[in-house]
């Protein structure tokens, strides 16, 4: 049977370690990859784009290859996606990060609502 790819909106670690050079790593939650592969899941991480010109694109070419969606949260989204100015209290946000995620989840509920996704045929059942 195969098995479902679910996708996990990445995120950006964006300082050196011994391990990694200098460059930007994409990464995700490690409870979670094992959560989906511990479920029978095949996960795969989404990096967000540097060019936010590109990620309508980039998410209709994956939307319909992909079973299931997970975005695992983080800084607060900002204020310009809905209209409203940034105060202090809101800290910093990834508008980059930001764009790609809800294109994700436009992009998941309109094939979700086109019944393009079918779930039975990740069933066990």
């Amino acid at each position: 049977m195969k098995k479902p790819i679910i996708a996990i909106s990445g995120d950006r670690l964006s300082h050196s370690s011994k391990f990694l050079n200098e460059n930007y790593a994409d990464i995700a939650p490690r409870d979670l990859k094992n959560a989906i592969v511990e479920a029978g899941g095949v996960p795969i991480i989404l990096p967000y784009l540097e060019s936010p010109e590109m990620v309508a694109e980039m998410v209709q070419s994956l939307i319909g290859r992909i079973d299931g969606l997970i975005i695992p949260g983080g800084p607060d989204v900002s204020p310009h996606f809905y209209g409203e100015e940034p105060t202090v209290e809101i800290g910093s946000t990834n508008y980059l990060k930001d764009s790609f995620e809800i294109e994700l989840i436009k992009a998941a509920v309109s094939e979700k609502n086109s019944c393009t996704w079918d779930l039975s045929r990740t069933s066990n059942h």
